[in-house]
């Protein structure tokens, strides 16, 4: 794993302090074990590639994670093993990915992109004031997930499935996950989810936002939101991964890049 600051410094620390993207990128591969080994469908196999699979519709979030000693052989068999039909990738959470993962992304139909970790120090997170047409409300209800899956889905042009393993009822009961939905007058707008890991690592994930209120701050205010219980119950470093329509957002919170990685994503069509 690769720690990159670009040498400059992150409310206050360095990158000679502390080492942001290795601990970032640990503790997103932890999360996503964790979602996969509570899930009822998923699948977690440790070993020299990692593999998790949760289900969901979404790459980054099912396939192969090889340590920098696989072998090609090594992911190729753990490639054969995935279920069919389903979205994949193999991620590498390294700058430089290896010879072995390049070799076994070309025996398939790969797209590859650099997929960037952002982090924020949570020792003095923004209290953000929400205006009276907000209502945040933790997913605590069959209902409330429901509402949940339903923006997901809209928010990024997808089915219920999309969001289905974040509020899977195994999920939520799992040490550090918590789910939130963000209604204004009563209608549900916008999603959040978060999962903090024993090393004081928060993971925000499934921001999304209804398509016909984005751009109004709803991302920021649940991303946010997620921030300040974080930090409430004891993380001090929050991670992300970023699309470049959210980054702004972000940036504006406090994140910024700390580790590259590159993922090959399987099939190809869309990403």
């Amino acid at each position: 794993m690769s720690t990159k600051m670009n040498g400059t410094a992150l409310n206050g620390l360095t990158n000679s302090d502390v080492g942001f993207g290795e601990g970032a990128s640990a503790a997103l591969l932890g999360a996503f074990a964790a979602m996969a080994d509570a899930l009822p469908q998923g699948r977690h196999v440790a070993g020299v590639v990692e593999t998790i699979f949760t289900g969901a519709d979404l790459r980054t979030m099912n396939g192969l994670h090889p340590t920098p000693d696989a072998a090609i052989a090594d992911i190729l068999s753990a490639a054969g093993a995935l279920e069919d039909g389903k979205k994949w990738s193999i991620m590498s959470v390294e700058s430089a990915t290896t010879e072995a993962i390049r070799d076994a992304a070309a025996s398939f139909d790969a797209v590859a992109d650099t997929t960037t970790t952002y982090v924020r120090p949570l020792a003095a997170a923004d209290v953000v004031q929400f205006g009276t047409e907000f209502d945040i409300r933790e997913v605590a209800s069959r209902e409330a997930a429901n509402d949940f899956e339903v923006v997901l889905g809209d928010a990024f042009g997808a089915g219920r499935s999309l969001g289905a393993p974040f509020v899977d009822e195994a999920v939520l009961a799992s040490v550090g996950a918590r789910a939130i939905v963000a209604y204004r007058r009563g209608v549900p707008v916008a999603t959040g989810m978060s999962i903090l890991d024993d090393l004081g690592f928060l993971g925000i994930f499934a921001i999304g936002v209804s398509p016909k209120v984005q751009r109004q701050g709803l991302g920021a205010a649940v991303t946010a939101q997620l921030l300040k219980e974080g930090q409430r119950d004891g993380a001090h470093t929050a991670y992300l991964q970023s699309s470049a329509a959210g980054l702004s957002v972000y940036r504006r919170l406090g994140f910024a890049a700390a580790a590259d990685g590159i993922t090959y994503f399987f099939p190809s069509d869309g990403k």
